[in-house]
């Protein structure tokens, strides 16, 4: 849960347990077993505290299937309909690339998405076509590579208390920045208006916005210039 820029995945509770030992200067990649505190010997407890324990003879078990009951995961009811599919695919796409700094974080970070129930199994290839469409779609392709300061969801917060959340802000040596945004359905002039709005706010913190592009995950990467 530690990327390859040294960031802490805090969506995960392994990933919260790592940032608080780091926080304290404790951890260590290769240690598995942390302590704290001193270990004290058991308490006496009088014999008017104590209370009597009953200790069932037998458990029994019934299967949830025997009940005709299903456990619905955000997994389990991802492309039910066509409408569904549209909205949660875009969604889930959104929320890997928030992940994703280069091409070589694709598997790891669908891996997670996997082990977190996000993704099925026969929805990965699926998945990492569309992402390897993105990252390596040629007018957008030098931004997925090394060499860049890079910033996915990133809260910006203005001086007059507004918060700002571009998907992808890319700075080069010369404080040069390039703002990517992803978009799902249909072209919006409200979507090329709130890039303009993050221009502004990175130009007030003293950076020149190069380039402003959209990506549609649709069927079809769409990638737009504004």
């Amino acid at each position: 849960d530690v990327n390859s820029k040294g960031e802490v995945n805090t969506n995960k509770y392994s990933g919260i347990l790592i940032s608080y030992l780091m926080h304290l200067g404790l951890w260590e990649a290769n240690k598995e077993t942390y302590t704290f505190g001193n270990l004290k010997g058991p308490q006496h407890v009088s014999e008017a505290t104590k209370t009597d324990t009953l200790t069932p003879e037998q458990f029994i078990s019934t299967p949830k299937e025997d009940h005709n009951i299903r456990v619905v995961t955000k997994s389990g009811y991802l492309w039910d309909t066509k409408q569904k599919q549209a909205i949660e695919k875009g969604n889930l796409i959104h929320d890997i690339m928030a992940f994703v700094y280069t091409p070589k974080d694709i598997d790891l970070v669908l891996q997670d998405f996997l082990e977190g129930g996000m993704l099925q199994e026969d929805q990965v290839p699926i998945i990492k076509t569309q992402i390897k469409d993105i990252t390596e779609h040629p007018q957008i392709e030098p931004y997925f590579k090394d060499g860049y300061t890079i910033y996915n969801e990133r809260d910006i917060i203005t001086k007059d208390g507004l918060v700002y959340r571009p998907d992808r802000v890319v700075l080069n040596a010369s404080k040069e920045a390039v703002i990517i945004d992803y978009k799902t359905g249909l072209e919006n002039r409200k979507h090329a208006q709130q890039l303009q709005l993050y221009q502004d706010v990175l130009e007030t913190m003293n950076l020149r916005v190069s380039k402003k592009i959209l990506v549609y995950t649709n069927d079809a990467i769409i990638v737009k210039e504004v």
